[in-house]
């Protein structure tokens, strides 16, 4: 799976990963945030979204989600590059 890209590609995705990763968790921070005060402005129309109703909490699951999630994923790729480049080396070839 990994052992086609270089180095340098392997590096080169693992980064745009985490910044897209980190894109959006910035992103659902900010709609967090903007939905707390949106429902402190309009009490009388945001009460009734049960699922919204405790923001407070959604902002320290997401970021531990996307955090962890966004680890999880880098090293996977990474083990993935290593089990492939070992399988693939010249000391277990068989002649």
């Amino acid at each position: 799976m990994g052992e086609a890209l270089s180095r340098f590609q392997c590096l080169a995705i693992s980064i745009l990963y985490a910044t897209s990763a980190g894109l959006f968790g910035t992103g659902a921070i900010a709609y967090s945030q903007s939905w707390t005060l949106l429902r402190k402005r309009e009490t009388t129309i945001f009460d009734e979204v049960w699922l919204m109703n405790n923001v407070g909490g959604w902002i320290g699951v997401m970021s531990f989600w996307v955090i962890s999630g966004t680890l999880v994923s880098l090293y996977f790729m990474y083990n993935v590059r290593i089990k492939s480049s070992k399988r693939n080396s010249p000391a277990n070839v068989t002649p």
